[in-house]
């Protein structure tokens, strides 16, 4: 649901509509498990029988900022938590009344609802979707009003559209608005104070200039919203607690009791700079508007006039190669994981084992395996591993490879880390991107259709960052979820 989109031009909430289309959203997520096409007939059983749907809000700062309201306020809260208390019970009822015209699962009825849904609601991460519809993601608040994105090979300005909005607005004129946008430093509600844009500044702080306790205070408003009534319909919250530079332990015990003293189920909190090399998105710090680096001293120069002397034999692009060669230790350490991919078409299931290896806490290393020796699917693995190895051995970085494989579709399907692949090289792609993340050890989750782990050493120091796997650009946290503000990737999908 899309909150914006209800607030009428005298900053009142359309309140009739928004109903109409709670009822409207509930049946179309109920017709969605019955269209859907599943990979195994015990999700489809589960799925249909619980009937599990997760209707959730996105531009919850753009409605309050269009009404007026400041962000983390008394009255927002207030508003939040009656606009939770609205969507509870109105999709309780659509439920009960699709129950009475489709009928109950006997699951549902033993567990004394008269819902056709055993769960309604959630506030999911919505990143490349808030994106999409022009909107704040979930219940976050803006994390830049203006900032950097890039398409293709160059960096375009974004300006958050209900900013742009709210300066016409008081401008009168779009167009003068984007010049005042983009000749000043706009970037969030300090600079607006700055430049004497007060009540704009009020309504339109950034999430690292609101307090834990605003942050908080907004998502247990919405979660006792809809908890209330007993309905026991809400799935999970998606919400970053923001917490500046220099917060210490007893800062991050605090945010967690408050969030727990306001009903929250969980929260993600968030430590400004917790990152070596956190790169923000904003229009100062991106890459574009960077000061340009200073040039390094310069060797003395050199008489072109006088031809060269070389001490020594000139070497051929063999012996260069040789002299560059990585020679592999006797022992590497790694992990190796066992993952399914399903081919739709004949529904049989091809096992891959895929291992990293590194040296020096970089992957340098992997071996694929598939089917029997001797087979085509072996030997397409085994090469595919080789030539892998062989870039990671030459100095092409494991992004690089992750990035040239991340999209390669085989007309396979299944899941790792979360992911969707599509291929034997895709999966290869995830698991290179992970080996440079933080914590790297794969957990022993189920994915795809069946995942076995072997434990693995960690990789990379728990405070190294890296970039962007799809673009290398620099990624963000929000939602719970790290993201690319330049090309909408999030790492959870």
């Amino acid at each position: 649901m899309v909150l914006p989109r209800y607030v009428r031009p005298n900053k009142t909430f359309d309140q009739l509509s928004f109903i109409a289309d709670l009822k409207t959203a509930v049946r179309f997520l109920d017709d969605v498990l019955d269209a859907n096409v599943y990979v195994d007939q015990v999700i489809q059983d589960t799925n249909r029988d619980l009937r599990r749907i997760g209707l959730g809000i996105m531009g919850l700062h753009d409605a309050l900022a269009l009404m007026g309201v400041e962000y983390g306020s008394p009255t927002a809260v207030e508003i939040t938590q009656s606009l939770g208390q609205t969507m509870a019970s109105v999709t309780h009822e659509a439920s009960t009344e699709l129950a009475r015209k489709r009928g109950q699962s006997e699951t549902l009825r033993k567990l004394d609802t008269t819902r056709r849904n055993v769960a309604t609601l959630t506030v999911a991460p919505t990143g490349t979707t808030s994106n999409l519809m022009g909107c704040s993601s979930g219940i976050e608040p803006f994390f830049a009003l203006k900032y950097k994105r890039r398409v293709g090979g160059e960096y375009i300005t974004v300006i958050e559209p209900t900013f742009l909005k709210l300066m016409t607005k008081h401008c009168g004129d779009e167009e003068k608005a984007r010049r005042i946008i983009e000749n000043l430093d706009l970037i969030n509600a300090e600079a607006l104070e700055a430049y004497g844009f007060t009540e704009m500044a009020r309504v339109l702080k950034t999430s690292n200039e609101l307090s834990y306790q605003a942050h908080v205070n907004m998502q247990g408003a919405f979660q006792r919203g809809i908890d209330s009534g007993g309905y026991k319909l809400g799935n999970a919250i998606s919400k970053t607690l923001n917490l500046p530079k220099g917060s210490t332990a007893d800062d991050v015990e605090a945010a967690y009791l408050l969030a727990y003293s306001q009903g929250c189920k969980g929260v993600t909190v968030y430590v400004d700079g917790s990152f070596e090399n956190q790169v923000l998105t904003t229009e100062a710090n991106s890459p574009a508007s960077s000061p340009e680096p200073q040039e390094a001293p310069t060797e003395p120069a050199v008489d072109t006039q006088q031809p060269l002397e070389f001490t020594g034999p000139l070497l051929t692009a063999e012996e260069v190669a040789a002299q560059n060669r990585y020679v592999r230790p006797g022992r590497l350490s790694g992990y190796t994981d066992v993952v399914e991919l399903t081919d739709p078409e004949t529904g049989g299931r091809h096992k891959y084992y895929v291992t990293v290896n590194h040296d020096g806490g970089k992957p340098v290393e992997v071996i694929v395996s598939a089917g029997k020796g001797g087979s085509r699917s072996h030997g397409e693995a085994e090469a595919m591993g080789r030539l892998t190895s062989l870039a990671l051995q030459s100095g092409v970085t494991a992004q690089e490879v992750s990035r040239a494989l991340s999209d390669i579709d085989a007309g396979l399907f299944g899941s790792y880390e979360r992911r969707l692949v599509r291929s034997p090289a895709a999966l290869i792609s995830v698991m290179l991107e992970q080996a440079e993340l933080p914590e790297a050890s794969p957990s022993p989750e189920v994915v795809g259709d069946t995942q076995q782990t072997v434990p693995a050493t960690k990789i990379a120091s728990p405070t190294q960052s890296v970039g962007c796997p799809q673009c290398g650009g620099p990624m963000r946290r929000e939602e719970g979820c790290s993201k690319c503000s330049e090309c909408g990737y999030a790492k959870c999908g």
